[in-house]
C-alpha cells in the first residue's frame, strides 16, 4: 500500500461518519489532567492501549485551535494496540505556557518536555495534523531519536497564493482580536462544500465550542509563530523535509484541501522521499470528514513491520 512515493488514492465514497456533534458529546469521558515541564503545565490525555499494547505510545498533536476533545471520537481505535498520549501545545486550550516564544523549537522542547515528565524514554509514533504536523515534522527533524514513526496531514510543500491569502485572513482576525472571526474561517476553508452543507446547521454550534476552549492572543502565538513562507527559514517545511528525510514517515492530504493543496503535500513527500495518502472527497480537515480512512492509512502504516 505504501510502496512509492506516488499518492494513494482511494475511490471508495465512503458516507461522512464523524460531526462534531459526536465529538463534543463524547468530550466529558475524555480523561484528562496536567503535567508539569520547565515552563508550566501541559494539558493532555492519557489512554492506555486496550488490549496487550503491541506497538510503541502514539503522541497526537491537533491542528492551531485544536482541543483534548477533538480527538474524542478517535481514541478507541487508535488506542486498541497501543498507549495514547494526546496534548494540548503551547497556545492551544488549557495549557498554560508563555507565548513568548511559541516557534516550532519550543513546541519540540515541550514535547520532550512532556516525554520526560512522563517518564517515556521508549520510541514513540508521532501523528500531527495541520499546524500539529508542522510540529510533527520540526520533532522528526531535531530530535529523531526519540520516535519510530511519522504520520503527518495537511501539510504542504509551499502554500499556493490561495493558501498564503487564507494565513493573510487568520493573521488579520487574530491581530484583531476577533476569534470567532478567525475560527468561523478555519471551518469555512478547511472542510468540503459537501460537509458543510451536511452539517450547516450545527456550524454556529463547533464554533463556540471551539471559540471557548481557547484564547485569541494564544492562538495569534501559534499563528505568526509556526508558519514559515520563507524558503531560507530553517523551519520552513520543505528544510525540514531535507533534514528529517531519513525519517519513516506517512504524509496524508485531502483531494479537495484548500488550506494545504494536495498538490503541493505530493511535492513534499517527493522531497522527502516519503509515500503520500490522498484521500479523494475530503477538504483540509481529512480526519474529520473521512475518520475511517484517515485511521486506516493511520493503522496500516504504523502497525506495517
Amino acid at each position: 500500500m505504501y510502496g512509492g512515493v506516488a499518492a494513494h488514492t482511494t475511490s471508495t465514497k465512503l458516507a461522512v461518519a464523524l460531526t462534531y456533534v459526536r465529538r463534543m458529546s463524547a468530550a466529558s469521558r475524555a480523561r484528562s489532567a496536567f503535567v508539569k515541564i520547565a515552563d508550566g503545565n501541559v494539558h493532555y490525555s492519557w489512554n492506555p492501549a486496550r488490549k496487550s499494547a503491541a506497538y510503541p505510545p502514539l503522541v497526537c498533536i491537533g491542528g492551531t485551535s485544536q482541543v483534548l476533545s477533538s480527538w474524542v471520537s478517535h481514541v478507541r481505535a487508535l488506542s486498541l494496540r497501543r498507549d495514547l498520549l494526546i496534548y494540548e501545545t503551547r497556545g492551544q486550550g488549557r495549557t498554560a505556557l508563555p507565548l513568548e516564544d511559541c516557534s516550532l523549537e519550543a513546541h519540540v522542547r515541550d514535547f520532550v518536555g512532556v516525554l520526560d515528565a512522563m517518564n517515556i524514554s521508549s520510541h514513540v509514533d508521532v501523528c500531527g495534523f495541520s499546524f500539529g504536523g508542522r510540529v510533527a515534522m520540526a520533532i522528526a527533524a531535531l530530535v529523531p531519536e526519540r520516535i519510530r514513526r511519522c504520520v503527518v496531514t495537511g501539510v504542504p510543500a509551499e502554500r499556493t497564493a490561495s493558501g498564503r491569502d487564507i494565513l493573510r485572513s487568520w493573521q488579520k482576525s487574530l491581530r484583531n482580536d476577533r476569534l470567532e472571526a478567525f475560527v468561523w474561517q478555519t471551518v469555512s476553508q478547511g472542510h468540503s462544500d459537501l460537509f458543510l452543507r451536511t452539517h450547516e446547521s450545527k456550524l454556529a454550534e463547533w464554533v463556540e465550542s471551539s471559540v471557548r476552549s481557547n484564547r485569541a492572543e494564544a492562538i495569534a502565538a501559534i499563528v505568526e509563530q509556526t508558519h514559515h513562507d520563507d524558503p531560507l527559514h530553517p523551519f520552513h517545511t520543505m528544510n525540514l523535509a531535507k533534514t528529517c528525510r531519513d525519517v519513516d514517515m506517512l504524509l496524508i492530504s485531502g483531494e479537495d484541501d484548500r488550506i494545504a493543496e494536495s498538490h503541493e503535500v505530493l511535492r513534499l513527500a517527493e522531497l522527502g522521499e516519503w509515500p503520500c495518502a490522498m484521500i479523494e472527497g475530503a477538504g483540509h480537515a481529512v480526519l474529520i470528514e473521512r475518520p475511517v480512512l484517515w485511521r486506516s492509512n493511520v493503522l496500516d502504516f504504523l502497525d506495517a513491520d
